[in-house]
């Protein structure tokens, strides 16, 4: 048989977990709008990072705590000349009195165990962090929560005295240190998760530790891969009927001077990620090099020469690639998709090789036109 608990106790656990609910609801409100104001503080967050296990691991401890707390415990009673008292078994939350600060600490683990469950799930399909939001929210836990959490433990100490009677809540106080040993779990992992995202940027990893966007060298070996296993005839190939139409063509580009490439999605559900990369360095600058083309829009970028010197014999090319976006990304900034771990395999990216062509029809100088 079990207590059952005072309609003043029952009311007051009901106020504790709407009150955290209500919480919940603002903190998800805030976070959405810091993902939506700051997208470039929507950092990846990779699988094997420690910051992603921690995320995994609080959810955990919370369950785990719930647990003990909800679990009814038996008073330890001593033998008496006529038997053993029969007692019910009782719940943890029937020895504290009614009140706020208790119903608030007998709410928390259930309802913020569902909220980080949520909020894990949430970044494990993004893939990313906000990284302003996250800090600002982390904070903002570790400092209300602990104003209730801390002062039902210290409180409670007063429960655990022996009584006179026969009977003890040994069992009781046991249960109570394990379920507050596994809060305390929760904000030591709390206090990680908020050093660790202050930590990061966009080029730090969920870790803490430098994340892998790629280098120069990287890049360049990346273009010349590519190049070197397609055809001509393959990679000038670019026609209306395709996911991008790129123009002008052939493209030229006036020494010391700048031309306009367009580049058009021809999806009409779909956004896009694109790049583009030079195949040497030194002689043109490309600005931008990252885009999101929404469905059915097009982009411009700048290609301009650089240097007066005389093109070297090799063949400029600009290399673009592009994939689809996923839903999840659409408020990532530009330079986080093109960062590992990306978004999209790289086996499902698509490519267009677009030779630069250099015009010297109006400079002084005697250079020749070159590719």
């Amino acid at each position: 048989m079990f207590a059952l608990w005072t309609t003043k106790q029952a009311l007051f656990l009901l106020f504790g977990h709407l009150s955290l609910l209500f919480i919940i609801l603002v903190i998800a409100f805030f976070y959405k709008k810091a993902v939506e104001m700051w997208p470039a503080d929507n950092l990846p967050i990779p699988e094997n990072s420690i910051l992603y296990k921690v995320l995994m691991a609080k959810p955990v401890f919370l369950l785990i705590s719930f647990l003990f707390l909800y679990f009814p415990f038996l008073k330890d009673c001593m033998n008496h000349p006529n038997g053993v008292f029969v007692v019910s078994r009782q719940f943890l939350y029937e020895i504290f009195d009614a009140g706020m600060i208790p119903s608030l600490f007998f709410s928390f683990p259930l309802v913020f165990s569902i909220a980080d469950g949520a909020f894990f799930l949430y970044i494990k399909r993004k893939k990313s962090i906000n990284q302003s939001g996250g800090v600002a929210l982390s904070i903002f836990i570790l400092i209300t929560m602990t104003l209730f959490v801390y002062d039902s433990f210290f409180s409670s100490f007063q429960k655990w005295r022996p009584s006179p009677g026969y009977c003890r809540l040994i069992a009781a106080m046991w249960q109570f240190i394990i379920a507050q040993t596994f809060i305390i779990l929760y904000h030591v992992s709390i206090l990680f998760q908020t050093i660790v995202l202050s930590r990061m940027s966009a080029n730090r990893g969920g870790d803490g530790t430098e994340a892998t966007p790629p280098d120069d060298a990287e890049l360049s070996s990346h273009v010349a891969t590519l190049l070197s296993t397609q055809t001509v005839e393959t990679r000038i190939e670019s026609d209306s009927s395709e996911m991008v139409y790129i123009w002008p063509r052939p493209f030229s580009v006036p020494r010391m001077g700048m031309n306009v490439l367009n580049v058009k999605s021809n999806r009409t559900d779909k956004w896009i990620a694109l790049r583009a990369l030079l195949s040497t360095t030194g002689f043109y600058k490309v600005y931008p090099t990252k885009f999101f083309i929404p469905p059915g829009k097009e982009i411009s970028m700048e290609v301009e020469c650089v240097t007066r010197a005389d093109c070297p014999d090799v063949n400029h090319n600009l290399l673009l690639e592009w994939f689809y976006l996923p839903n999840d990304h659409l408020t990532v900034d530009t330079d986080v998709v093109w960062r590992k771990p990306y978004p999209v395999p790289q086996e499902k990216w698509q490519y267009f090789v677009l030779p630069v062509y250099l015009d010297d029809s109006n400079y002084g100088g005697d250079s020749k036109s070159s590719q």
